[in-house]
């Protein structure tokens, strides 16, 4: 985790196929972000559009109170 500023911080790092969406539904709770199919769907396309050997990324970004 990188902090940005006071309120925000931002996490780097791999996370595996097997176990993305149960990573991002923890980092939900810890934002108190309510998580949705939506958000699941989106994250999964995106992390399929994603290229290493492009530097082609995803990013996500939750909104919540934390």
């Amino acid at each position: 985790m990188v902090a940005l500023d006071s309120r925000t911080m931002k996490i780097e790092n791999w996370i595996d196929d097997r176990n993305l969406i149960p990573v991002v539904t923890v980092i939900s709770w810890l934002c108190n972000y309510n998580f949705d199919a939506w958000d699941r769907d989106a994250i999964e396309k995106g992390a399929i559009d994603s290229d290493e050997t492009k530097n082609k990324w995803y990013e996500y970004e939750f909104v919540g109170d934390y």
